[in-house]
């Protein structure tokens, strides 16, 4: 019976608990995060590293980024639908430590007049869970 109550009490000690409460940042709280982080080098993030044919650097920045996918839709007649969201995941640090985050994309999706595919990019980001910060190593491009 002591080894049960061992086993319950360290299970309970490990697991990762998220209030009841937490909500995920809002539209506008989100895009508040991606514009104020607009000056961060994607070069440093791991799945991001993107690069630019119009821009004559080795590395772009997370606002040239998301420059590059809402541009798509000027002086043009095609349609261009943004989607984002979050969801509550878990993010992995090189430690080895899992921390919870909001797990949140931007998806661009571009169509011609008649509805037809042209092109779409996804950005996908980890967020504290408090909402307040961007967690670097965590941003996603697709």
């Amino acid at each position: 019976m002591n080894k049960l109550i061992f086993v319950i009490f360290l299970l309970q000690a490990c697991a990762s608990v998220v209030h009841a409460d937490t909500k995920p940042p809002t539209g506008e709280e989100l895009f508040d995060l991606l514009l104020k982080n607009s000056a961060l080098p994607l070069g440093k993030e791991p799945l991001c590293q993107q690069r630019s044919v119009t821009r004559k650097k080795s590395e772009i920045t997370l606002g040239e980024h998301l420059a590059t996918i809402l541009s798509v839709s000027y002086q043009t007649k095609n349609t261009v639908q943004l989607k984002s969201s979050c969801l509550l995941s878990k993010y992995a640090a090189k430690a080895g430590t899992a921390s919870d985050v909001w797990d949140c994309s931007l998806e661009m999706k571009e169509s011609d007049a008649k509805g037809e595919f042209i092109s779409s990019a996804m950005m996908a980001f980890y967020v504290t869970l408090d909402g307040a910060a961007i967690v670097r190593g965590g941003i996603r491009c697709f």
